[in-house]
């Protein structure tokens, strides 16, 4: 959810619901802003009223609503791989999570292996986002070597 809306990302022009005007009829879903919809190429979570996702060169991005502007996280691009496809993102209690699945399986594991990242985004208003890697460890995953992560979600048991 941002600002209340709920987001939906299509093949074609991203979406947005409003709980605010729904009348029982289709006229609380509308466009998301433009700019939000350019620069949204995949997976994506909202982080403390920022949309993360990765843009076209796999770089991590922020889109502020407020500012209708993408922002690369800086801070962090000289740690990480560039993720072209294939990663998840997840907000786990206000920090940006991100999981990517090995390339390479090095250790011959039967088992699939990801890394995954905690990254503190701070905004900066004019001066940008920057974060921090809080965290960085590889896991292997109870599933077979071939599979893929559809989607994460934070879930308290």
């Amino acid at each position: 959810m941002l600002s209340g809306q709920i987001l939906a990302l299509a093949v074609w022009g991203g979406v947005a619901y409003d709980p605010d005007q729904d009348t029982g009829s289709c006229s609380a879903w509308g466009p998301v802003p433009k700019k939000l919809d350019l620069g949204w190429i995949g997976k994506a979570v909202v982080v403390n009223d920022i949309v993360y996702s990765c843009d076209y060169m796999g770089r991590i991005v922020g889109y502020d609503a407020g500012m209708d502007k993408w922002r690369t996280v800086l801070g962090i691009d000289k740690n990480l791989p560039k993720f072209h496809n294939g990663v998840t993102l997840a907000n786990l209690h206000g920090v940006l999570c991100v999981i990517w699945k090995q390339r390479s399986n090095e250790n011959k594991s039967k088992e699939m292996m990801v890394d995954w990242v905690g990254i503190r985004a701070t905004d900066f208003g004019s001066e940008g986002l920057h974060g921090s890697i809080l965290w960085w460890e590889t896991v292997a995953l109870g599933v077979p070597c071939g599979s893929a992560i559809a989607h994460c979600i934070v879930a308290e048991f």
